[in-house]
């Protein structure tokens, strides 16, 4: 799982070059960046192989995928999030392949393949940010993902 998850980091910090974390993360950035949360699991369809031993499925793994930003006024801020809102927005506009990789970002043997597709669940939002010493705004827009791979189980 944590494969899937290294993988669609890659692939959005490649397309964007946002930083992407996978939470949870205690990891306090201000620059606008991608974090990433897994929410749920089910598995879709039933197949067997032609010997009947085995099972095909497919694994739809869903995710909260969230922009944010800390700022101090509209100056850097603002022109920061509304680029990184805009390329996010662009590689979420189609369902796309990402190729499953081994170990960590720094290598990248593809192994297989899994399919994204998301959807933007609320228009991206500023607010104000109570927390005492940080900057005084925050942005935040969320996508709704899924991740699709197949998964094989021995009857």
């Amino acid at each position: 799982m944590v494969g899937l998850l290294e993988s669609l980091a890659v692939h959005i910090e490649k397309e964007t070059g946002l930083k992407v974390f996978i939470e949870p993360q205690p990891v306090n950035i201000q620059e606008p960046h991608v974090r990433i949360l897994a929410k749920s699991f089910s598995f879709i369809g039933e197949g067997q192989t032609d010997n009947y031993m085995a099972g095909q499925y497919t694994v739809e793994l869903n995710l909260l995928v969230t922009l944010l930003g800390f700022g101090d006024g509209p100056d850097k801020f603002l022109s920061a999030v509304l680029e990184a809102s805009f390329k996010l927005g662009k590689l979420f506009e189609r369902p796309f392949s990402v190729h499953l990789i081994q170990n960590d970002r720094a290598e990248t043997k593809p192994t297989g393949n899994f399919t994204v597709q998301a959807q933007k669940s609320s228009g991206g939002h500023f607010s104000q940010n109570a927390e005492e010493g940080a900057m005084p705004y925050r942005y935040e827009e969320n996508f709704e993902v899924s991740l699709y791979f197949p998964y094989s189980s021995l009857i």
